[in-house]
């Protein structure tokens, strides 16, 4: 089978200084003629901006990632992924929201592949006791065997994988920060921490740990009947225990097992005692 052509254009795999990868704003000269497409190489001009890059053009100045100007046709505000060739637009210009919001994909879906798992929120039917104690530990060890000291830090925090909606929560760390063992309780949710680990000579290194706390498993039992009150259920309700724990038949088995047990535990006893 034939490789199948489905050309994406570039994409950004580090920024050139390290660190997150950074989008640039560059304005389109107005009624500029060339379509330009995400992912194509642009070139930076003499006059200020940049256009579509060219077999042999050596001052490319990054990758489009879409455009922002004012429609000349309906006067509002419009975004695009790419930019329409000849746009009579005196305020184009070359914004990378669609590179930042895949950077930050990217981003989201390298902490997803790291996130490890530790446990459930425990069910106690009170929902102000809503934390999970977690133990985190940094091992690390120097190959000149000089001491290390440790900062531990809590970065952020979300509510699940698919909303991601961040959020404010205190953690503090027992004992404190700076052990190579920290304990600290979090509510439900995704938790990122970073420990920085540095030598006598200052030289270290910096870890991420992200883990998953899971919510209360709990079963959501309270609906609203349209025919019973809540009275009609709560007496229903009573009426079968008592139909089920007044049978006759249900009594004497409970009588039989009553008898046996109590017999069973008696002779267990008569019989260790004899030995």
């Amino acid at each position: 089978m034939a490789n199948q052509d489905a050309a994406f254009g570039f994409r950004p795999a580090r920024h050139l200084t390290g660190g997150q990868i950074r989008a640039e704003e560059a304005n389109i000269a107005n009624n500029y003629d060339t379509a330009i497409y995400t992912g194509q190489v642009v070139e930076a001009v003499t006059a200020g901006g940049v256009e579509a890059a060219t077999v042999g053009d050596v001052q490319q100045a990054g990758v489009f990632g879409g455009v922002y100007y004012t429609d000349p046709t309906t006067s509002k505000p419009t975004w695009k992924a790419y930019y329409p060739a000849s746009t009579a637009a005196a305020d184009i210009e070359n914004k990378n929201d669609m590179l930042n919001l895949w950077n930050k994909q990217v981003e989201w879906e390298n902490r997803l592949d790291r996130v490890s798992p530790i446990g459930t929120v425990a069910h106690d039917s009170k929902p102000e006791t809503n934390l999970f104690e977690i133990v985190l530990t940094a091992t690390y060890q120097d190959v000149n065997s000089d001491d290390l000291t440790y900062s531990w830090e809590h970065l952020s925090s979300w509510d699940n994988a698919d909303d991601r909606n961040s959020f404010d929560t205190p953690i503090s760390f027992t004992p404190n920060n700076s052990s190579s063992k920290v304990e600290c309780q979090v509510v439900a949710g995704i938790h990122e921490f970073q420990v920085t680990v540095t030598d006598t000579y200052g030289e270290g290194t910096t870890e991420v740990v992200t883990i998953v706390v899971g919510d209360e498993e709990r079963e959501n039992f309270i609906f609203k009947h349209k025919n019973l009150r809540s009275e009609d259920i709560t007496k229903m309700l009573d009426n079968s225990y008592k139909s089920y724990y007044t049978n006759p038949s249900w009594i004497l088995k409970y009588i039989y097992y009553k008898i046996k047990n109590t017999y069973e535990n008696l002779h267990h006893g008569l019989f260790r005692f004899s030995r």
